[in-house]
């Protein structure tokens, strides 16, 4: 029996969508992708649409899975609060979310990391005041360039959106504090609970 299934994805950098849309929506037409004009600082300067107020162009309780690979790596707090409020809205009851994550718990100020993770880009120095000790970022001139965050404080926030921690955290490679690793970056796989739908 062939399963009907249909993946959609947005992103903020237009060329990116361009290049999706002309090379595996003609194969695949299951496929779908749609420009999101949010403002990054690093990666869409001149969005128009604000990250912490934007809607997810997608009906609620649509998916089953929602994947963000190194999306809240450039992200400030208000905005990926945003983004979890969205992904419970447009997740349905009992499904997955697997969100990468530099994870500050991991973060050791001057430790040799691997490869180009040793990179001062990747220093995680820089607390903003008003968001305490929860979240840094390496540049205070560009801080959604690169940044991390504490996994208590996502944990919290994913529970006042409606989603909760499934499975232990999967530590990556990025900080150089653990023997194994699962990829480059720290993952948290959230779910939706069935009353919460």
């Amino acid at each position: 029996m062939q399963l009907e299934a249909a993946y959609h994805g947005f992103d903020i950098c237009n060329y990116k969508i361009q290049f999706l849309q002309n090379t595996f929506v003609p194969r695949f037409p299951n496929f779908s992708f749609v420009h999101a004009d949010v403002h990054n600082t690093t990666y869409n300067p001149g969005g128009r649409l604000k990250a912490s107020e934007f809607t997810f162009p997608y009906a609620d309780e649509t998916f089953d899975l929602i994947y963000a690979a190194s999306v809240f790596t450039h992200m400030l707090p208000d905005n990926a609060e945003r983004y979890f409020h969205e992904s419970a809205r447009v997740l349905k009851p009992g499904g997955r979310c697997v969100f990468s994550f530099f994870l500050l718990d991991y973060y050791v100020r001057g430790q040799a990391r691997p490869f180009t993770f040793n990179l001062e880009y990747f220093n995680l120095d820089n607390h903003l005041e008003r968001y305490g000790t929860d979240f840094a970022t390496a540049q205070l001139a560009n801080p959604e360039d690169m940044t991390g965050f504490r996994s208590s404080w996502l944990e919290r926030k994913g529970r006042e959106a409606g989603l909760r921690v499934a499975e232990p955290i999967l530590p990556g490679l990025w900080s150089g504090s653990h023997d194994s690793w699962t990829g480059a970056q720290d993952i948290i796989v959230f779910t939706k609970d069935e009353q919460l739908g």
